[in-house]
């Protein structure tokens, strides 16, 4: 029997939209300095309102981000009038392999 080889793939380039937005973060946290989280989070709303939603959308020159986001809203789904339950913890333990088992299907187990 003979070892296969592998073959060289090429990576697999990620959408514009989530490259472009990635692009952003650095920019944020650039030399950033805050006194607790909520400060942080009122720095972040209002970079968010200068600088992200003033960019133009890939592929439409006229329009900017926060006139797309107005015209998606009234198609968005409503959020569910009660929050999902996460108090629920269970303690597991994987085998050899790097899944878990919850509900019949098997997950990947966080990284560690």
């Amino acid at each position: 029997m003979k070892p296969n080889g592998f073959s060289a793939r090429r990576r697999q380039s990620r959408c514009t939209p989530r490259t472009a937005s990635a692009a952003l973060y650095p920019t944020f946290f650039a030399a950033r300095s805050y006194a607790s989280l909520a400060d942080l989070n009122r720095q972040l709303d209002t970079w968010i309102d200068r600088v992200v939603h003033q960019r133009r959308v890939p592929g439409e020159s006229e329009k900017l981000v926060v006139q797309a986001l107005a015209e998606e809203e009234p198609r968005l789904l409503k959020l569910p009038e009660h929050p999902f339950q996460t108090e629920s913890i269970r303690v597991t333990s994987s085998g050899k392999t790097p899944y878990l088992r919850h509900r019949g299907r098997q997950l990947p187990g966080p990284r560690s």
